[in-house]
């Protein structure tokens, strides 16, 4: 090997490496940008096919997060069936929660599409409400029992705004055909994950669903429980 061939392997490599921590910073970026609601970065990273991964891992984390903050609330507040909820909020719970998030966006794509006849890049608006649905991590705050409700449905409410300017930013639609798209598709979303929490119950109080949709809708069944 040359002295040459040595240099030019080494610069390849140092490239490589500055390239992966770009990669790694870029959605630490994306997150502070949105918190600063800079809600710009969110048309941008519809545009970036290297954003999807970070995005969809964004919902993930967001999910499992939901669903660690309503176990978290089990554990603290409820005597017993620990491992029980563990399964049907945090692990169940947290990936149908992906599903009912991906419903989410189809619903608003086919609305854009079908019902106003928009062109919009179905990839592209995944990748905006990937991001937007960042606020949804915070839900974890849950598990302060006193308050756990309004901790819940703050995160939701974000979520729903900042979905909102996702689908505004992509599609270029007007904050009326926007909102439209966006009722329809988290109608989707909340009732699936509100069925959801009336499948396979805890003690009659939560289901197959993380965070604010763990709770079943007996609420006297909860507060026999000595919830909330």
């Amino acid at each position: 090997t040359t002295p040459a061939l040595t240099w030019t392997r080494l610069l390849r490599e140092v490239e490589m490496m500055r390239t992966r921590k770009e990669e790694l910073a870029n959605p630490l970026r994306w997150l502070l940008r949105l918190a600063r609601l800079d809600l710009a970065v969110l048309a941008e990273v519809s545009t970036q096919p290297a954003a999807t991964v970070p995005c969809l891992a964004t919902v993930v984390m967001a999910s499992f997060l939901c669903g660690l903050g309503s176990w978290l609330f089990w554990a603290f507040q409820m005597d017993g069936q620990r491992g029980e909820a563990f399964i049907r909020t945090l692990v169940m719970g947290s990936l149908l929660q992906v599903g009912a998030w991906s419903l989410w966006v189809y619903l608003a794509y086919q609305v854009l599409t079908l019902g106003y006849g928009i062109a919009v890049p179905f990839y592209g608006l995944a990748r905006a409400m990937g991001l937007a649905f960042a606020p949804m991590a915070l839900t974890v705050l849950m598990a302060l029992a006193p308050l756990a409700i309004p901790l819940a449905v703050i995160p939701v409410v974000a979520t729903v705004l900042l979905s909102q300017g996702a689908i505004e930013a992509v599609s270029g639609a007007g904050t009326p055909r926007a909102l439209v798209a966006n009722v329809v598709g988290f109608s989707g979303f909340a009732l699936t994950l509100g069925i959801l929490a009336n499948v396979a119950e805890v003690g009659g109080i939560g289901g197959t669903a993380p965070g604010l949709f763990f709770f079943a809708l007996d609420w006297s069944e909860l507060l026999r429980h000595g919830g909330p």
